[in-house]
């Protein structure tokens, strides 16, 4: 089944629910926006009739031989009520309904950025969670239909067209009211007048039936996966290829581009064949509604024509009716449109509120942690294993260890032993599946977690940057201390080079915003990480493999520099280079997903278990390579 047929599975009752909430949060993001916009459509319909009946009145006067002051008249007076229906408009718009587009826009946003970066860790390494996320930008945010902004103003839109078309309605059956009765009794054929109006009043309710049944099947063809994959990919390829400059290195080297235009031409052809189905519906019912149009059309037009003929109405009235009926049509086709369109976005809106309504699993903890000025921490792995949701395999089985604020740790093992998964029980980013770990005596899940979390300051191997200005990315904020800044950078070793950058710490890294950005190494991009965990100053420090790219020495200049500026705080030091970490006090070996090893550097070689074997391994290495 196709993603798109989700929208017809919803009952009318969680389709009232979800447009409630809507509602309730576009009320809440931009207050009035609701009635403004809805005021300014019923007033821009009701500005149509003006014309129509200035237009009704205008030939009557002339048939009735009236002078040209008369008709002047009726022309200032028509003039002078447009310009009073729509004087609410020109003063609600530039204050309400544009800025609140714009609110509505962002705020949306900002209410799925906010739940992003609260939500558990656990979640947001969840695949799942990404694909929803993704179907909510595609649906919700920068679905085409929407031309850009968003759901929640398409549902404004929808429900203002709405407005206006049942104001259509109204009026001109206001307007046209007397036609329906006018020479009934003086040509008898009451029953062909009526049965004319019902014919005019059934073509239009079929067709709008059939005309929501096809936007259905359009939509539905839409969020199909045969249209959304296609295009999502073509979108990665353009963004993450062709429009990031980074990665045309690689498409030039490698020769990737007949690949690359290969792979998109493709997509496109995916893409393409699943339009062609929507074009086919929209084919279909275009016919459809060209066929309905001619036979109302004559049916209209003999109806009213055939009154006039009868000396029933005037020319005037004829005029007027004409017009009238045209804007009842409009109006029916309007209405209609605007509930199936409403009503198809009920499925970007349940991907939007249940991505929200998505609960945390883990337990958040109430406990303040202690405040101690002596760094007194303990912390304690009591047989912890662990394994990632939806897998059988442990990552680390029966760990139990200890260590106090002030040592320095390193943990060492082949690639998948465990080593990054035990920093992320410790940071609480996953908790145990079984087993505990304790500070301080105290399992950590009964700690307030951002309490908790502010003990640690990490460098991890994938640690990012932002492109703005080198002080912000240091002080991971907008508010810092410029003073302090500049001694975290300089203690880092990044003293220097940023004195030389164009504007110190207030330069922009990178050039993705700013043409006078500063693009940095790798290996200066890990001494500002250092500087950012410096700034934090946490009581608990952890190196997580954040040289694991760069060279062995560019890598021992930053483990030295790492290990001046720690002091007497507890480090943790993870890296393949074991030379890096022989001056630590403790050095743990992870096999496997066990604690297979643990001692100081000599005497773990000493013992010449892994460790001594890993050490002279990487040992001869540099002695075959000097350089």
């Amino acid at each position: 089944m196709s993603e798109g047929s989700q929208v017809e599975k919803l009952s009318s009752a969680q389709k009232r629910k979800l447009l409630i909430r809507a509602l309730r949060d576009i009320s809440r993001l931009a207050p009035g926006f609701v009635t403004a916009k809805t005021l300014i459509s019923v007033t821009e319909a009701l500005a149509d009739f003006v014309p129509i009946l200035m237009s009704g009145m205008i030939v009557d006067g002339f048939a009735q031989g009236k002078d040209f002051a008369y008709i002047g008249g009726v022309i200032l007076v028509g003039l002078a009520v447009l310009f009073l229906i729509k004087l609410p408009g020109y003063g609600i718009r530039p204050r309400l309904v544009y800025p609140n587009v714009y609110r509505l826009m962002s705020g949306i946003e900002v209410m799925l950025n906010e739940k992003i970066l609260s939500m558990d860790y656990v979640r947001m390494e969840n695949p799942e969670i990404h694909r929803r996320y993704d179907k909510i930008k595609t649906f919700a945010l920068n679905y085409d239909r929407y031309g850009g902004f968003g759901v929640y103003c398409e549902i404004m839109n929808k429900i203002s067209d709405a407005a206006k078309g049942i104001t259509y309605v109204a009026a001109a059956l206001f307007v046209t009211w007397d036609l329906y009765g006018a020479g009934v009794k003086a040509d008898g054929l009451w029953e062909v007048n009526y049965l004319l109006l019902a014919a005019v009043v059934g073509i239009l309710m079929i067709q709008n039936i059939m005309r929501g049944k096809s936007m259905i099947q359009e939509e539905n063809i839409e969020l199909s996966d045969d249209t959304v994959k296609p295009d999502r990919v073509r979108n990665y390829l353009q963004n993450n290829f062709l429009g990031e400059y980074q990665a045309l290195k690689d498409i030039h080297i490698y020769g990737n581009q007949k690949f690359v235009l290969r792979r998109m031409d493709e997509l496109f052809e995916k893409w393409h064949k699943s339009k062609l189905r929507k074009d086919k519906i929209m084919m279909h019912q275009q016919l459809i509604d060209e066929s309905c149009d001619v036979v109302r059309s004559a049916l209209i037009y003999g109806f009213v024509a055939g009154k006039a003929v009868a000396g029933a109405i005037s020319t005037g009235a004829l005029v007027q009716d004409i017009q009238s009926f045209y804007r009842i049509q409009q109006g029916f086709h309007m209405t209609i449109e605007s509930f199936t369109k409403l009503d198809n976005c009920m499925f970007p809106l349940k991907l939007i509120y249940d991505f929200l309504d998505i609960t945390d699993e883990k337990y958040a903890g109430s406990l303040p942690t202690e405040k101690r000025d002596d760094n007194e921490y303990e912390f304690a792995f009591h047989n912890v294993s662990f394994r990632y949701p939806a897998s059988e395999e442990w990552v680390l089985k029966n760990v139990n260890l200890k260590w106090k604020i002030g040592e320095k740790m390193a943990l060492v093992g082949v690639n998948g032993s465990g080593k990054t998964t035990l920093i992320k029980l410790l940071c609480r980013l996953y908790d145990p599946t079984e087993g505990s770990v304790t500070l301080n005596g105290i399992d950590i899940r009964k700690y307030d977690i951002k309490e908790y979390m502010d003990l640690f300051s990490v460098v991890f191997q994938d640690s990012k940057l932002f492109s703005f200005p080198l002080a912000e990315n240091v002080a991971a904020s907008m508010d810092y201390d410029s003073a302090r800044v500049k001694e975290c950078v300089r203690r880092s070793g990044m003293g220097d080079r940023v004195e030389a950058m164009p504007k110190g710490i207030c330069t922009c890294l990178y050039k993705d915003f700013d043409e006078g950005g500063v693009e940095i190494s790798g290996g200066e991009a890990q001494k500002l990480v250092l500087a950012r965990a410096i700034y934090k100053g946490s009581p608990f420090v952890i190196l997580d493999e954040p040289t694991a790219a760069l060279d062995p020495v560019a890598e021992s200049e930053i483990y030295n520099k790492f290990n001046e500026v720690v002091g007497t705080r507890t480090a943790i030091y993870i890296s393949h280079r074991l030379s890096s970490c022989y001056f630590c006090d403790d050095i743990l070996v992870l096999h496997k997903g066990q604690l297979v090893e643990r001692g100081t550097h000599e005497e773990l070689i000493k013992k010449g278990g892994m460790y001594a074997r890993m050490w002279r391994a990487q040992a001869e290495y540099y002695k075959e390579n000097p350089a």
